[in-house]
């Protein structure tokens, strides 16, 4: 939404400096003369200076305006900068609480890992067959060899080759 009004000021900020030419030629159509008033014999000092005087008073507005619309650029410039500070050390503590979680984690499942290799292998066989198959895969081939080949004996034949098919494929994936 900043970003809109930024442009919108801009844009009006870009169309209000090509004021001499308009400027002119409003002035000259006010005071119903076409063309150019300058260098023409048909005005008086007075004319010149009031005219002058009139155009000099829209500049002074002009300005004015343009100051203004620069302060209110200049202020959110400064709000926007504050988001952006704001969102970047936001950013910075989400990410650091993903990792974390990341570790807590990865710390919970190393613990569920060493309390099956402790399980009897036909205890920690049927276990893992009611286990969602992705995460006994990832308990399995985080186990030393000899206890997860026991605990894999103990399962329906069928099964274990899965698992094991799915390790290796697993395996060779991760070691790219």
């Amino acid at each position: 939404m900043r970003y809109l009004l930024i442009f919108i000021v801009v844009i009006s900020i870009i169309t209000s400096i090509d004021v001499t030419a308009k400027e002119e030629e409003q002035v000259t159509s006010e005071a119903g003369v076409k063309g150019s008033i300058i260098g023409s014999d048909q005005f008086s000092k007075e004319d010149y200076l009031g005219l002058l005087e009139e155009r000099e008073k829209r500049l002074n507005a002009k300005e004015e305006e343009i100051r203004k619309e620069e302060e209110t650029l200049r202020m959110l410039k400064l709000g926007i900068e504050e988001d952006i500070k704001r969102y970047s050390t936001l950013k910075s503590e989400i990410q650091k609480d993903l990792i974390k979680l990341d570790k807590e984690r990865e710390e919970r499942f190393n613990k569920l890992v060493k309390i099956y290799e402790i399980m009897g292998p036909g205890e920690a066989a049927s276990r893992l067959i009611k286990m969602d198959e992705s995460t006994a895969i990832k308990l399995i081939s985080m186990m030393k060899e000899k206890v997860a080949g026991k605990i894999l004996g103990q399962m329906e034949p069928s099964r274990a080759a899965r698992i094991s098919e799915k390790i290796v494929k697993e395996k060779t994936v991760s070691r790219r």
